[in-house]
């Protein structure tokens, strides 16, 4: 028996050799913060022999195969310790986690439905509803409001089965797995922190945060908790987007040379929180040219080093409307702008030296789509098959979650990203550009 040190988001999927096993000392409280969390390395998770009420209790589904070519993995706590058991007892392990989360299928790691609750009843709930129920892997368990009354109304008129009347109720339910947060921007990351802690994986709103620091801190706190955290950039899943960037690595735009993308529509409820204070993550840069920026880089894989932003400001101080410009290495240029004054347009074009890629509805595809690749002054027209905007988001969580891939957005994307946008204010502010290190 060897005893070490191990990172909790190390932790579950199918198979039958090795076990962690667990002393009764902390044991309970280990199990219930690492429930539903995903192991590369591969071994049964277990509690003390023969004590098998407590995982019926917290409905854990810790099943993996021990990796012949990797070490094992190492315990935080030194007095906990990992050994390989007899065979008979691991396999009887095996079949009783079999049995919590449902039939087990050849090639279906996990049977089990992740259970959702919905931080809040923000208007952009309802984009998330449909793709949860039609979903195999997820349902749509809870609600919470800052009130009973308004949470019970919200269940009510949503056909939501469990309405909680605070924030705090929502993340100290048990059986709750996966929180979508669709709060004001400026509460993003207190609340994704609070949930993670909680137990809970995440799926936030965009902007993750409002500043460089806030992700590094969910980050922490993702890596402590052994939880999935992911920003909700909704058309990065989509196949329309996965196409277009299988066309720019394929070299068929030869070398690329330019990026200009356009994200604005009337936005005119005085009392809409994006209308009213810059500090609160306010202004059409955070709600809408975040596309646009996230777009580019996703396409290039790269990060600016250079940016330069202007905005016009409304009465409250927030931008308007905002136009940004942004250097990208091998000199390839990219341009945006956002606004909540300009009716409907939408766009993104990538330019390269043999050929124009252009995406006319790039951050809302519907299920058919096309885009037009224009070469030697010829223009083809390339239909993408796609999917319900927000299924992709859904299913990656669950893909994450379950079988232990990495999220197609990562902490690391959106931290650039959240860069990006705060260097580009800052060189609105000033009227200076702003180098990204």
């Amino acid at each position: 028996m060897t005893a070490g040190f191990l990172d909790e988001q190390f932790v579950v999927t199918g198979g039958v050799m090795g076990q962690m096993a667990v002393p009764g000392d902390g044991a309970e409280s280990w199990v219930q913060t690492s429930a539903a969390s995903v192991c590369r390395y591969g071994m049964v998770i277990v509690s003390p022999p023969g004590d098998l009420d407590m995982w019926r209790r917290h409905s854990c589904s810790h099943v993996c195969r021990w990796r012949q070519d990797s070490s094992p993995p190492f315990w935080r706590d030194s007095s906990w310790a990992w050994s390989r058991p007899s065979s008979k007892q691991s396999i009887a392990v095996v079949h009783f986690v079999r049995d919590k989360i449902g039939n087990h299928k050849k090639g279906d790691h996990m049977a089990k439905k992740l259970n959702w609750g919905l931080l809040s009843t923000a208007r952009i709930n309802r984009a998330l509803i449909t793709p949860l129920r039609a979903s195999k892997r997820n349902q749509l368990l809870a609600v919470a409001s800052r009130t009973q009354a308004s949470a019970d109304a919200y269940a009510k008129e949503k056909k939501i089965p469990r309405p909680h009347g605070s924030y705090e109720a929502l993340l100290a339910d048990p059986e709750i797995d996966v929180v979508y947060i669709s709060l004001p921007n400026h509460l993003h990351a207190e609340w994704t922190i609070k949930a993670v802690e909680a137990g809970k994986h995440v799926l936030c709103e965009k902007p993750l945060t409002l500043n460089a620091d806030d992700v590094d801190a969910v980050q922490a706190a993702a890596r402590k908790h052994g939880r999935v955290v992911m920003e909700a950039f909704m058309y990065r899943h989509h196949p329309q987007t996965l196409k277009v960037q299988d066309i720019v690595r394929s070299g068929l735009l030869g070398t690329l040379k330019l990026i200009r993308g356009s994200f604005s529509f009337v936005l005119s409820r005085d009392e809409d929180i994006r209308l009213l204070d810059p500090a609160m993550g306010g202004g059409s840069i955070w709600d809408i040219g975040c596309y646009p920026i996230s777009y580019a880089r996703s396409v290039l894989g790269q990060d600016p080093f250079d940016v330069f932003g202007w905005q016009v400001t409304g009465p409250t101080g927030i931008d308007e409307t905002f136009v940004g410009q942004m250097k990208f290495a091998n000199d390839v240029l990219a341009q945006f702008d956002s606004s909540f004054t300009i009716p409907d347009h939408a766009f993104m074009e990538i330019v390269g030296s043999e050929g124009t890629l252009s995406i006319p509805r790039p951050f809302k595809p519907e299920e058919n789509e096309k885009i037009y690749l224009t070469r030697d002054d010829k223009t083809e027209t390339i239909k993408v098959k796609g999917q319900e905007l927000y299924i992709g988001e859904v299913e990656n969580m669950a893909d994450a979650i379950l079988l232990g891939h990495e999220p197609r957005i990562s902490l690391e994307d959106s931290r650039a990203n959240v860069r990006t946008i705060t260097s580009l204010l800052e060189s609105a502010r000033t009227g200076m550009p702003v180098q990204l290190s």
